[in-house]
């Protein structure tokens, strides 16, 4: 992405994530990395988790399973595009390696 790489250039930043030395990816490398990893982690198990416990409930009180698993899948989504964002970000640029870099 051009506009990316100009930006890029224009100014210095310190980089939360390090891209994979192979395939396409990225792992973190400094605090704010992990932090945002380990985040990512509890919320993601946290909601699985949660709606384990609630969803019984909720199908015994009359609720739809079906309207409780779209919002999770919804909040997952959310979840794991923000994440993307923040490694896209704060992350090296994103490209398929072989391990020759």
């Amino acid at each position: 992405m051009i506009w990316r790489n100009k930006a890029m250039k224009n100014r210095k930043r310190k980089l939360w994530f390090s891209a994979k030395k192979y395939g396409w990816g990225w792992y973190p490398i400094t605090w704010e990395g992990w932090l945002i990893t380990l985040l990512y982690m509890v919320l993601f198990i946290g909601s699985a988790f949660l709606f384990g416990v609630l969803a019984p409930a909720a199908v015994a009180s009359g609720g739809s399973i079906l309207a409780g698993t779209v919002l999770l899948g919804s909040f997952m989504l959310l979840l794991t595009a923000s994440l993307l964002w923040l490694c896209y970000r704060y992350g090296e640029e994103p490209r398929w390696r072989w391990g020759k870099d």
